[in-house]
């Protein structure tokens, strides 16, 4: 739904369009990956509702392969409700409902796909011990794993934070986990820097801290440096977080260097965010280096 405003607690707005899309976090970054020419597999679970056949459908339309998309009628397909604003800032809920349904017995039907991936993609859509299982398969076999902590929530398994290569929290994300809230910092550049301490706490690996338009903030051990957004004109941040993520993954697989494959992410996210929706906006290999192209001449 897109409004002027987004409605404060107790308020009613009036919109002015609205719309239904296929989505869900690891849906929409399956779904840019594809675009972007990599051969994608999906681990997940959808209902034995219309939802769900439309959702199978679009992925299927996208190159995805669903084989290990699971169909269950004990529960309704997961689904989010967007609201986006005139400047193209979202809020969103989120009801996860069948996927929180997906077992580990079901994560390793999909073993031999894991052990042979060059990216593993997890999102927090999952239960903690379904995740970890399928993390702990790629740690076993040397894949490199991308873990997008979204939806913030909190994270009962630890091992999950420790097996990520990278880990790709945006601001709330960020805060959330690290329990770093803003007002208690004079400047952004305090908070980012407390953000980043309380991670390597954590045990984490490389961390790649979105901050929207801002860019990138790139951590690991001694080592860290700001990759800047591409700036456009924004209609809808929606997926903008999932296609970074994706084109980042794809980008790493190609053997890109980490400063370009971070380039290539922002540059997806760039170009989602110029458009209403989230896969529907996400571009094909094509357009995205055409933008790369356009913008460093």
């Amino acid at each position: 739904m897109w409004t002027t405003n987004l409605p404060k607690r107790g308020e009613t707005v009036v919109g002015y369009n609205s719309a239904f899309f296929s989505g869900g976090k690891g849906a929409n970054q399956a779904v840019q990956a594809a675009k972007l020419g990599a051969n994608v597999f999906l681990i997940g679970k959808v209902g034995d509702d219309i939802q769900g056949d439309f959702i199978l459908d679009e992925l299927k339309k996208n190159n995805v392969n669903v084989d290990y998309v699971f169909i269950d009628n004990s529960a309704n397909t997961g689904t989010c409700c967007v609201q986006v604003d005139a400047q193209g800032n979202n809020s969103i809920i989120t009801v996860p409902s069948v996927n929180y349904k997906v077992t580990v017995d079901e994560v390793r039907t999909a073993k031999k796909i894991i052990e042979t991936a060059d990216i593993l993609m997890v999102q927090l859509l999952l239960k903690d011990e379904v995740i970890a299982e399928a993390m702990k398969i790629a740690v076993k076999n040397d894949i490199t794993i991308i873990l997008d902590p979204a939806p913030a929530r909190k994270i009962s398994d630890k091992s999950i934070i420790k097996y990520a290569d990278y880990i790709t929290p945006n601001e709330t994300e960020a805060e959330f986990l690290t329990k770093c809230n803003r007002e208690n910092y004079n400047t952004a550049e305090e908070w980012e820097i407390g953000v980043i301490e309380k991670f390597n706490m954590m045990g984490t690996n490389r961390l790649l801290l979105t901050i929207g338009q801002d860019g990138v903030i790139y951590s690991y051990m001694n080592d860290m440096f700001k990759i800047p957004a591409y700036s456009v004109n924004a209609v809808d941040c929606t997926g903008a977080g999932d296609s970074f993520n994706a084109a980042f993954a794809v980008a790493i697989a190609e053997k890109k260097s980490l400063v370009d494959a971070i380039k290539y992410g922002n540059a997806a996210a760039a170009i989602t965010v110029m458009k209403k929706g989230a896969q529907i906006a996400m571009p094909d290999k094509l357009m995205l280096e055409c933008f790369i192209k356009d913008k460093c001449i």
